[in-house]
């Protein structure tokens, strides 16, 4: 019967389908004629069918088919509908809004040709509108835009009656018959307009029909065969998605219509020879107990544990440099615009010259989203309005998830499936929404869901309900953040006891060559320092042993003064008291004189500490292994390194520790940690390497 709505279809064959999953029954009605185009009124359906009800004789169109008319379908019976949309010829497919307060009616534009002709006249099709005025229908008015040389059929009004979707094959459109959209402005329909590529094709897009945020059409583009439903959602740029071979056939499907965004519904489809009307529903998985979203804020408050007291100057404060922003405070409340991996500093700065004082602490953290389906939406919506559901935010990492199995249930309200949906409340009140995702973990399948609360007002901001509104979303925050890495420059301060300060005027990569300018400039500061660190690979210059870094600050302003604005007080570690079995430690005061093997008087206070832990530690052993420079021959250099090694022994064991707990081996020039080619580089090769070992 979709033949006799003036349309032939031509299409070819191709599996395509859209992930949704329907079920469908035939509703049984008691005709052996063709029914087809259901509509709603209030409670009702309408239908349309070429079922002989006249009383006069029937008029044969050129398509040798009976006049269509419109009937309501009480049960299983197809009673006539008002006398009010009925003509000579065909009347149907309608549409009306949801108050009954407009209706839409397809019909031949000509009503005026002889019966005698009627077989073999072209009689287009054009809508026409009824207005409700004191409970009586006006008399139809015709669509400003008919036209005797085109078809417009297929009406389908929005919800508020102020919206017109409907087919044409007017000039200019896509191809053959496209949809268009209409407003009614002050009882006037506007300009039609083309919904363009998102829906219409070359081939013929028909019976439009709109529902809340989504519009249904069928088209005979290359699909599963004959006419297909398709879904459009009008707030989305993508194109018509076909709906799947639970509700497509190779016949003709057509004509779907919904109150709630195609959830269920009625469609007509003439798979069994002859057009049907069906009922359809959109199966979705169950779900449940669902938790409560966690909502992610990412606020954290930020402290340094292990702060000092800055003393009396006002010109030093604690910065922090969180994302980019420097914030002062040695605890502050900072929100992370999203999850991801943060590089976090915390630095003391003098504020008169603009510098850095002392680099306190580096954080390295690592936020992510709460391992859960996630629904983004607003927190309360208004009655009527369309609003986005989006899970883009879901994280289940080990899940392998479709974007169609994300599955919404709005209650009674509606269901949805996908990864972004929109969905409006007709009434206000409090609404759970849940969001149930299916995903797969090694081929096994897991679901998980959540709900989030929303509450919809009316335009006075009122809510009707007997539901107590106390906290709505507000689970606590249990976001995972994970310290990827926690470091102070360059000592920890929890290890106070194994810390000094130094004044820092150069750090390198490599060795400073011996004309560096800050040489010059340092001159008159006496003998600085020079130690190499191993995890940051760095060759540090400083000037100092201060036991705080407030110590050091009056030193730091000279080095300002002078020009080195780069300057920097540094936490470094006494290797002497950082013993740890099987760790190699170097004492940097255990120094020789050249060619000498005699203990030196500044290297007493750290070898007494070394004698102090084999005390305090019975079952240990130390090893001690003695290094030059590359001053003199290799030969003479294995023996003055056994010596100095011995040397060393011989005082621990005067110290009153067993020889037999100590061992001792030189290794001459071999093994260097710095180049031989410069004097500061020599001074760091010639030293004594400590290590303590169980037996």
């Amino acid at each position: 019967m979709v033949k006799n709505l003036l349309i032939f279809i031509f299409c070819g064959l191709s599996a395509v389908v859209f992930g949704q999953s329907y079920s469908t029954d035939k509703v049984e009605i008691d005709t052996k004629s063709n029914v087809f185009c259901p509509a709603y009124f209030g409670g009702d359906i309408l239908i349309c069918s070429d079922v002989r009800s006249r009383i006069f004789p029937t008029i044969i169109d050129k398509n040798n088919a009976e006049p269509v008319d419109i009937y309501r379908l009480d049960a299983s019976k197809l009673v006539e509908f008002d006398q009010s949309f009925r003509t000579t010829f065909n009347d149907g497919p309608v549409s009306f809004d949801e108050n009954q307060n407009v209706g839409v009616v397809s019909r031949n534009q000509n009503n005026n040709v002889p019966k005698r002709l009627a077989h073999i006249a072209d009689n287009n099709l054009g809508l026409y509108t009824y207005f409700k005025w004191s409970n009586q229908w006006s008399s139809p008015e015709a669509f400003p835009f008919n036209g005797p040389e085109y078809s417009c059929t297929h009406p389908s009004l929005s919800a508020d009656g102020k919206t017109l979707y409907f087919a044409s094959n007017m000039p200019g459109g896509q191809g053959g018959f496209d949809i268009y959209e209409s407003k009614l402005v002050d009882s006037k329909w506007q300009k039609p307009v083309n919904l363009g590529k998102s829906v219409n094709t070359s081939s013929d897009e028909v019976f439009p029909s709109i529902s809340q945020s989504k519009l249904s059409f069928s088209s005979n583009r290359s699909g599963v065969g004959g006419l297909d439903l398709y879904l459009y959602d009008l707030g989305s740029e993508k194109s018509a998605k076909i709906l799947d071979t639970t509700i497509n056939t190779p016949a003709d499907e057509f004509s779907l219509i919904s109150k709630n965004n195609f959830q269920s519904g009625y469609f007509s489809s003439n798979k069994n020879g002859k057009d049907e009307l069906f009922k359809f529903k959109l199966e979705l998985p169950q779900f449940g107990p669902c938790d409560s979203l966690v909502e992610t804020y990412f606020c954290y408050e930020l402290t340094e544990q292990y702060a000092m007291d800055l003393g009396t100057s006002e010109a030093l404060v604690y910065m922090w440099n969180v994302n980019g922003e420097r914030i002062p405070g040695i605890t502050i409340d900072y929100c992370f615009p999203e999850p991801g991996d943060y590089e976090i500093t915390l630095d003391i700065i003098d504020t008169i010259v603009n510098q850095t004082f002392y680099e306190q602490s580096y954080y390295y953290l690592s936020i992510q989203y709460p391992e859960q389906p996630y629904i983004e939406s607003p927190d309360t919506v208004k009655v009527g309005e369309s609003f986005d559901m989006d899970a883009s935010k879901t994280n289940l990492p080990n899940l392998l998830i479709d974007e169609n199995d994300y599955y919404w249930n709005i209650g009674t309200s509606a269901n949805y499936r996908g990864l972004n949906v929109k969905h409006s409340f007709d009434k206000p009140g409090i609404y759970d929404i849940q969001l149930g995702i299916v995903g797969f973990d090694n081929e096994q399948e897991v679901a998980a869901c959540v709900y989030k609360t929303v509450v919809c007002t009316d335009q006075k901001g009122f809510i009707p309900t007997d539901r107590v509104i106390e906290k709505l979303n507000l689970v606590e925050n249990t976001n995972e953040t994970e310290i990827v890495e926690e470091k102070h420059y360059y000592a920890d301060p929890k290890d106070s006891l194994n810390t000094f300060y130094g004044v820092e005027f150069a750090s390198e990569k490599e060795e400073l060559a011996a004309d560096d300018f800050r040489f010059k400039l340092v001159e008159t500061f006496g003998e600085y320092s020079l130690k190499y660190i191993e995890e940051e690979q760095l060759y540090v210059y400083y000037y100092g042993e201060f036991e705080t870094p407030m110590e050091a600050y009056e030193f730091w302003i000279k080095m300002q003064e002078i020009g080195l604005e780069d300057a920097v007080v540094r936490s470094f570690i006494e290797e002497n008291l950082d013993f740890k079995l099987e760790d190699v430690f170097i004492l940097n005061n255990v120094k020789f004189d050249k060619g000498k093997w005699n203990i030196l008087p500044e290297a007493i206070p750290e070898l007494n500490r070394v004698i102090d832990i084999m005390k305090a530690n019975e079952n240990i052993l130390l090893e001690i292994s003695a290094y030059t420079d590359n001053s003199n021959t290799f030969d003479f250099n294995m023996k003055l390194s056994n010596k100095r090694a011995k040397s060393v022994a011989k005082y621990i064991s005067n110290g009153g520790i067993e020889m037999d707990r100590i061992s001792t081996q030189g290794f001459g020039e071999g093994n260097p940690i710095a180049s031989n080619d410069t004097e500061q580089g020599k001074a760091l090769n010639r030293r004594v390497e400590f290590k303590l070992v169980l037996p």
